[in-house]
């Protein structure tokens, strides 16, 4: 019997040996896991400022900051018939030939004086009268939804809007649309004139992306009144828009110009076309009518610089972070006892880079204004702009943390936010922004105009905006659904935390009273009214009657450590002794690449960095502002402070 006893209790002793093996494999684990998540997370969070300078990068690779292209896609020369009836002679449109739905597109007095400028270049040449007109529609490819009158010239006959099969041959064509000029608020009449004959010159256009194209390089272009006046146009532009979110100084603007294109060389290198395509009869060149695209931010360069720079400095300033984050993935991947921390829940702390990374992001937000008016703009180039939008209300809210802390605060207890659930819902901004792209676009050309084309009585846009192309910014339309987004993102982050202290703590708001007992924690000063650091009593080290602060904590708090870097010696000597013996130097995490490199040494005394506190044998002692002293240092994972 005693025999049995003592196996049943050394079978026991084994299970329970086994049992507390397995928790400290188990907790090691979750020790390494956690610190490994740290890590990563706070490489990203560094990573962020080399990814935000190659998005914008990107967007300046695009020509965002100018653009002009002109529209070279056949397939978008598509002409829908309006009317076949017009004839024209040296006076104009012939009396009762053209029918009341044509003439009904403009003034009368406008129609009138269409008919007589049409006259006056076509007829030059043409011992032929009267001559037949074919007016057809034809609709912008950029999603704005603006029309255009085109006139086509036949010398036998009215020509087909869209030639089903092969060439058509023309002696003309003219295009109508809407525009604003200083003298002309209201709008005006924008008549663009091609003759076969007497415009024969060429000219090389080339786009931004370097492509060229061949224009035709003397068309005439008149303004034409609702009164009928008539004056020769010298500025050639139709449709013109800006905005301007960051003043007039950085004003987006956008414009489309028309122009007759030679496509001759693309209809003999493909002679394979769906549709047909206009000749002129005398010069047997193919010839279409389209736009010249062009989106311009006055002084983007000085944007662009103002954001390399920002993107420098805060780099600088961040610099330390990353020196620590390396650090303690170099002991990781060693298997060494590390030092990780939460650089997103101390963001509050690094004003600095919040300062910057601001200045960065507003910026960004011009972007969108340019890329609304983009031609032919791709969904990837809204991922990026909208990754921008979505940090600039990240970097907002942490900023607008920063600056409630200032304010004086007669209570002890602090409302806590997740920075990890904030960022995290925050960044749903930007599949939002993509998600809207195409509203976000049409929303911008459906601006008001002051003047259109009738087409079988409705009166489309076609150039003339009214308020003088002044369109609001995007954030005016996306603003309502964006502060949704950010709002419960904010709501939500706070609203965990609270629910979770409740459950395990049994009060919602956390009690920063005790730091007061905590030299360390004193020294640096607590926040007001909320927070996210990890500031939670159980998680400080508490030995008697004393809490201590982790290191941890104290690089979350942006304070680093560093010690005077010494020889190395031969000889038994305990590590761990002198790692207690240590007296050790906190400094703003700012400052550990200046000091770890020893440039402090060659700074007067003014400039060198100011040492916060020191260490020694967890004892913390506070600075008194004076500079560290030149000698060499190191970077130390620190030890726990009282």
């Amino acid at each position: 019997m005693p025999s049995t006893q003592a196996n049943t209790s050394a079978s026991m002793t084994v299970k329970s040996f086994r049992r507390n093996s397995l928790y400290r494999a188990s907790n090691k684990q979750s020790h390494r896991a956690k610190a490994a998540g740290r890590i990563l997370a706070n490489l990203v969070a560094v990573n962020s400022l080399v990814i935000f300078i190659m998005l914008v990068l990107v967007l300046a690779a695009s020509s965002i900051l100018h653009r002009h292209v002109v529209d070279n896609d056949l397939s978008n020369d598509v002409q829908q018939p309006f009317g076949q009836s017009c004839r024209i002679d040296t006076n104009g449109f012939s009396r009762r030939t053209c029918q009341l739905l044509e003439i009904a597109t403009t003034t009368e007095a406008a129609w009138n004086t269409i008919g007589q400028q049409l006259a006056l270049t076509w007829q030059t040449s043409s011992s032929v009268s009267p001559l037949y007109v074919s007016t057809c529609v034809k609709t912008k490819s950029d999603q704005s939804g603006q029309v255009a009158l085109v006139f086509l010239l036949g010398s036998y006959g009215f020509p087909q809007c869209q030639p089903s099969n092969g060439p058509q041959e023309i002696a003309g064509m003219a295009m109508l649309e809407t525009t604003v000029r200083d003298d002309f608020q209201d709008g005006v009449y924008m008549l663009t004139v091609f003759d076969d004959k007497t415009m024969s010159g060429r000219e090389i256009y080339v786009n931004s992306d370097d492509s060229t194209e061949l224009l035709i390089a003397n068309i005439n272009r008149t303004l034409i009144a609702t009164n009928g006046s008539a004056t020769v146009d010298l500025v050639g532009i139709n449709a013109m828009q800006y905005s301007a979110l960051l003043g007039n100084r950085y004003k987006v603007s956008s414009r489309t110009s028309p122009v007759a294109l030679d496509i001759t060389a693309r209809i003999q290198q493909n002679r394979v076309q769906s549709n047909g395509w206009n000749v002129g009869q005398s010069s047997k060149r193919a010839i279409m009518f389209t736009w010249e695209y062009e989106q311009h931010i006055d002084h983007g360069e000085e944007l662009l610089a103002i954001q390399v720079c920002a993107v420098l400095v805060s780099c600088v300033f961040v610099s330390g972070d990353f020196y620590l984050t390396v650090q303690g993935l170099q002991g990781f991947l060693q298997h060494k006892p590390v030092m990780t921390y939460d650089l997103a829940a101390g963001m509050e702390r690094r004003k600095l880079i919040l300062l910057w990374w601001s200045v960065c992001h507003v910026v960004s937000l011009i972007y969108p204004d340019i890329l609304r008016a983009y031609f032919k703009a791709t969904i990837g180039l809204w991922c990026v702009v909208a990754i921008l939008v979505a940090g600039f209300f990240t970097c907002s809210t942490f900023v607008a943390i920063s600056l409630i802390q200032y304010i004086p605060s007669p209570f002890t207890h602090v409302v806590t936010l997740s920075s990890v659930i904030m960022g995290q819902i925050t960044f749903l901004i930007a599949p939002l922004w993509v998600i809207q792209s195409s509203a976000i676009t049409q929303e911008y050309h459906d601006a008001p105009i002051s003047l259109g084309l009738n087409i079988s009585g409705v009166v489309h846009s076609s150039g003339a905006f009214a308020n003088g192309g002044f369109a609001k910014s995007s954030m005016n339309f996306m603003l309502p659904t964006t502060l949704a987004v950010w709002v419960i993102g904010v709501l939500v982050s706070v609203l965990v935390p609270q629910i979770n202290r409740k459950r395990h703590k049994g009060t919602f708001l956390l009690n920063l009273a005790w730091t007061r007992t905590n030299g360390f924690l004193d020294k640096c000063g607590m926040p007001n009214w909320i927070t996210g650091l990890p500031l939670d009593k159980h998680k400080m080290i508490k030995i008697g009657n004393k809490l201590f602060c982790k290191p941890s904590t104290q690089a979350t708090l942006g304070i680093a450590t560093v010690v005077p870097r010494e020889e190395p010696r031969d000889g038994l000597q305990n590590p761990h002794e002198d790692q207690e013996d240590k007296k050790m130097t906190l400094v703003s995490v700012y400052c550990v690449l200046p000091i770890v490199w020893s440039i402090h040494r060659w700074l007067p005394q003014l400039l060198r960095p100011k040492v916060v506190g020191t260490v020694h044998k967890n004892e913390f002692t506070p600075g008194l502002g004076h500079a560290i002293e030149p000698h060499d240092y190191t970077h130390n994972r620190g030890s726990c402070s009282s």
